[in-house]
């Protein structure tokens, strides 16, 4: 990065008057940096880094992680003693408000919906469906679980206007292919489709897909 492109970030020191500092002096605070960070506090570190990657950081994650930095501190004798330091909820909040670590909520694509439109639809599909016996009325839908599916919110140090930018998403999915009659006298096969042909589950367990009580399909790209 240019100390150009750095001068318009909001972490750029700034003068009284809110511009940023001379181009020489960027250049006099920038030295050292590298040795500057390895000199804070490591759980703090480990949180910049993650949001650095887009990776969402929750409670959780969070008491994981430091229990994880604990123990390496402890293997390498640090200076500071955590025999018997316990990382409870309280130690929790107190980091977070310490380093001003919030939740903020991942921004991702938004969009708008008529709903006029939608409510004139409705009308027209219920004048057609009028016609017909709710038994010969046919509903047919998917549904899809994102089992590596992220977490919305991430803990990251807050700063005034600061917002969590999205990423794409994994599509990494299972989708189900649902169909039952109105009146719900009967139902298709429940229908499966996932992206491999033989999962690893199946032949560790030896099942065969088509022994299954449910229609199992595959696609790469489902």
């Amino acid at each position: 990065m240019t100390l150009i492109k750095f001068a318009e970030l909001p972490e750029c020191p700034r003068r009284e008057d809110g511009r940023p500092l001379p181009l020489s002096s960027l250049s006099e605070y920038l030295k050292g940096w590298k040795e500057k960070l390895q000199k804070g506090k490591p759980s703090a570190k480990w949180v910049d880094v993650a949001e650095f990657v887009n990776v969402p950081i929750t409670n959780d994650v969070l008491q994981a992680q430091a229990a994880v930095i604990q123990t390496k501190l402890m293997e390498i004798g640090y200076e500071e003693d955590y025999t018997g330091f316990a990382l409870s909820p309280g130690w929790l909040q107190k980091f977070k408000a310490r380093l001003m670590i919030g939740r903020l909520r991942r921004y991702g694509e938004a969009g708008s919906t008529d709903v006029k439109i939608i409510q004139n639809a409705q009308e027209e599909i219920q004048a057609e469906l009028s016609t017909y016996r709710l038994q010969d009325i046919w509903n047919c839908d998917e549904s899809r679980l994102q089992y590596n599916k992220q977490p919305a919110y991430s803990n990251i140090r807050k700063v005034l206007g600061k917002v969590l930018a999205g990423v794409k998403l994994d599509k990494l999915q299972i989708t189900t292919f649902h169909s039952v009659n109105v009146d719900g006298s009967e139902k298709e096969r429940l229908t499966i489709i996932a992206r491999a042909r033989n999962p690893h589950v199946f032949c560790c367990h030896k099942i065969n897909p088509h022994n299954l009580p449910v229609t199992y399909r595959y696609n790469k790209k489902a």
